[in-house]
C-alpha cells in the first residue's frame, strides 16, 4: 500500500471526511442549543447537556448570533463538502489511467492496492454524500429557526406595541377623569369666587356700616387700595407677556437655525455635486486643465526671465489663460 501512487492524496481526503464529520457534529450541537434556548422547536431536548439552555429568560442578541452562525457554518461547509466530492472524482478518474503509466513490472502490485483504494475512496465519497445532505439539513433547519425567532420578536414587539396601547388608553381615561374633576373644581371656583371677592372687598376697613344714617360711608383711604391693586396687575401682566414674547423669540430663533444649517448641509451638497461634474468634464476633454499648466509652466521657464516682468497664469472654463505684465 505504502508504494501506491495516489495514496497521499487518498489519505488526505479521509482526513478531510473525519474533520468534515466532526464540524457537522459541532453545528448540530449547536443548532439544538439555539433552538433549545429560543424555544421555538417541537423537539424536546436530546441530551442532558442542554439542558442548561432551556428559556428561563430569553436574549435575543445570542439567540440571532447563534442561529446565524449556524446558518452560515452550514453554508460554508456545503460548499466545502461539494468541493471535496469534486477532488475525489478526480482522484477516481486518476485512478482509471493510473495503468497505463505504471511500469510492467509494479502493475500486479498497483492493480491489487487499487482494488483496496477504490473500495476504500467509494466508502469516502459515500460518507461525503450523507454529509452533504446533512448539512443542507442543518442549513435549512437553520434558516426555520431564523425565521422562526425573527416572527417571535416581531410578536413580542407586537405585543408590547400593545401593551403601550393599553397603557396609554387607560393614561387618557384617567387624564379624563382627572379633567372632569378640575371641570368640577373650576366650576365650583366659578361659582363662589364672586361672593368671596365680594365679602373679601366689603370687609377692608375701608368702609363704615356703623353709620346712624344707615348708609355705609367710604373712609378717605379708600384710593389706597386702588393706588396698589392697578399697578400691581398691570406688573404681573406685562411680566407675563414679555415672558412670553422671549419664548416665543427663542424658539423661532432655535427654527432659523434649523432651517439654516439645513440649508447649508443641502447647499454643500449641490455645491460638491457641481465640482464633481465640472472634474468630469475637465478630465473628459482631450487635454486637461493640469495639462494646459504645465504646459504654460514650461514655456515661462525655457524664456528669458526679464526684470519687473510677472506672469500671472489663471484656469477658467475654457482653459488656462496666461497673462504676462510688465
Amino acid at each position: 500500500m505504502a508504494g501506491y501512487p495516489l495514496l497521499l492524496p487518498i489519505l488526505f481526503t479521509a482526513y478531510q471526511r473525519r474533520l468534515l464529520h466532526e464540524e457537522g457534529k459541532r453545528i448540530w450541537e449547536r443548532l439544538l442549543e439555539v433552538e433549545t434556548m429560543s424555544g421555538q422547536t417541537g423537539v424536546p431536548v436530546m441530551h442532558a447537556k442542554l439542558l442548561h439552555a432551556l428559556p428561563t429568560s430569553r436574549n435575543f442578541d445570542r439567540m440571532t448570533k447563534g442561529v446565524l452562525e449556524v446558518v452560515q457554518l452550514a453554508a460554508a461547509w456545503v460548499n466545502y463538502t461539494e468541493v471535496l466530492l469534486s477532488a475525489i472524482e478526480a482522484i477516481q478518474e486518476s485512478m482509471r489511467h493510473i495503468n497505463t503509466t505504471t511500469p510492467h513490472a509494479r502493475l500486479d502490485y498497483v492493480e491489487k492496492a487499487e482494488s483496496v483504494m477504490v473500495e476504500y475512496l467509494e466508502f469516502i465519497s459515500q460518507r461525503c454524500k450523507v454529509m452533504l445532505s446533512e448539512l443542507q439539513y442543518y442549513y435549512k433547519r437553520g434558516q426555520a429557526q431564523m425565521t422562526a425567532l425573527y416572527n417571535y420578536i416581531a410578536k413580542s414587539d407586537a405585543q408590547s406595541t400593545l401593551d403601550i396601547s393599553t397603557s396609554s388608553r387607560q393614561i387618557a381615561a384617567a387624564s379624563r377623569r382627572d379633567s372632569s374633576a378640575m371641570k368640577g373644581i373650576a366650576l365650583l371656583t366659578m361659582f363662589f369666587l364672586p361672593g368671596t371677592y365680594a365679602a373679601t372687598f366689603l370687609a377692608m376697613p375701608l368702609f363704615d356700616f356703623s353709620n346712624p344714617s344707615g348708609a355705609p360711608t367710604v373712609k378717605s383711604g379708600f384710593w389706597i387700595y386702588w393706588a396698589i391693586t392697578i399697578p400691581l396687575t398691570t406688573i404681573v401682566l406685562v411680566a407675563y407677556l414679555t415672558y412670553l414674547v422671549r419664548i416665543q423669540r427663542r424658539d423661532r430663533l432655535e427654527d432659523h437655525k434649523i432651517v439654516r444649517r439645513l440649508n447649508e448641509d443641502e447647499k454643500g451638497r449641490s455645491t460638491h455635486a457641481v465640482h464633481s461634474a465640472d472634474a468630469i468634464r475637465m478630465r473628459s476633454r482631450g487635454k486637461g486643465a493640469v495639462q494646459q499648466l504645465d504646459d504654460a509652466v514650461g514655456r515661462r521657464s525655457r524664456r528669458h526671465w526679464k526684470p519687473r516682468s510677472l506672469t500671472q497664469i489663471s484656469i477658467d472654463g475654457r482653459g488656462v489663460r496666461e497673462t504676462r505684465f510688465t
